[in-house]
């Protein structure tokens, strides 16, 4: 079997049925090695469970503006999935199943999970007391984002005995990509691409969903600016910002906002940038048009933003993208 990468990834007869599993309503086909038809079953069922236990659980839409979300995800394009938002409680249990014994299991602010093909969203009441009930309904609209992608294959690394939860075993499954998060091609210390590029789609979307129906709340306020070089700073677009209570309230800003600026910064006037992005999402026609759109604006742009894997080289790129855009006003 070939993948869209061309990667002959199994060698002899076509895979039989058991052998591959079609998760959620990306159609994303699971690679099991060494054609092993209990792991196909496993992850399969395991994605029935966690859609069924989600969907089961109280929805909590209190003082959410749902429909105002669900017309912003058909004006991106997005097809329509299950949405849950979970009490913190209800989260907390939803993340100890999929993903185990995990210290920072009440981080995320939610989760897109492509086996299911459901998005769950956390109400963080300690948030929503400081930004309003809006900061949720952003939050989903990020995730939305992250769900809003083609399918692509996924491919089971390792496999070892021991519970977990919805799963029989524990199966480390790589997917060839992610919407512009690339898995590398087997399970080493090759770091993933396109894990911050992914970020900053998501927040830029989130971004236009703030400015758009001007929720311009405490979470938009106030000023926190990012360090760049030479004892200069630059103020973080009001879209992005959180108020955030850990200790004391300050603003905060996500790991994906830096690179959403730089697209900001390169693209904010370009009227077509947009459809080209959500194209991106939608075929593999459309991405290779997204990599040479952004490659003509700035020759290896695309391979610099995929290779960004934290803030720090976030931030690096949004510093040259400053600097290179004071140089050539001056």
């Amino acid at each position: 079997m070939i993948t869209d990468r061309g990667e002959k990834t199994r060698q002899g007869p076509p895979l039989a049925p058991r052998d591959i599993v079609y998760i959620g309503k990306a159609a994303s086909t699971l690679i099991v090695q060494q054609g092993n038809p209990e792991v196909a079953a496993d992850i399969h069922q395991a994605a029935e469970l966690e859609r069924s236990d989600v969907e089961a659980m109280p929805n909590d839409t209190s003082g959410l503006d749902v429909e105002r979300i669900s017309a912003f995800a058909d004006q991106m394009g997005a097809d329509e999935k299950l949405i849950r938002y979970l009490s913190e409680e209800d989260f907390k249990t939803v993340r100890q199943k999929r993903d185990g014994n995990d210290q920072k299991l009440t981080d995320p602010e939610g989760y897109y999970s492509p086996s299911g093909d459901l998005i769950v969203v956390r109400r963080n009441r300690a948030l929503e007391e400081l930004n309003g009930p809006a900061i949720t309904e952003s939050f989903a609209v990020h995730e939305i984002a992250h769900g809003f992608q083609f399918g692509a294959p996924y491919r089971a690394l390792r496999t070892t005995e021991g519970k977990l939860f919805w799963r029989r075993k524990m199966v480390t499954v790589s997917p060839t990509r992610g919407g512009f998060r690339v898995a590398p091609n087997r399970e080493d210390t090759t770091p993933v691409q396109g894990y911050m590029l992914e970020e900053a789609y998501a927040e830029y979307e989130r971004g236009l969903y703030v400015q758009e129906h001007d929720l311009i709340d405490a979470f938009t306020s106030g000023a926190v600016n990012i360090e760049l070089f030479e004892d200069s700073q630059l103020p973080m677009h009001y879209v992005y910002k959180t108020l955030d209570d850990d200790g004391q309230p300050s603003l905060t800003f996500s790991e994906g906002a830096p690179l959403a600026m730089v697209l900001e910064l390169l693209f904010g006037e370009d009227l077509s940038f947009l459809d080209t992005m959500r194209e991106a999402r939608k075929t593999p026609l459309g991405l290779r048009t997204f990599i040479q759109y952004l490659n003509h604006k700035q020759p290896g742009l695309y391979a610099r933003l995929r290779n960004a894997n934290d803030k720090d080289s976030s931030r690096e790129i949004l510093t040259d993208t400053v600097r290179s855009i004071r140089n050539t006003k001056q």
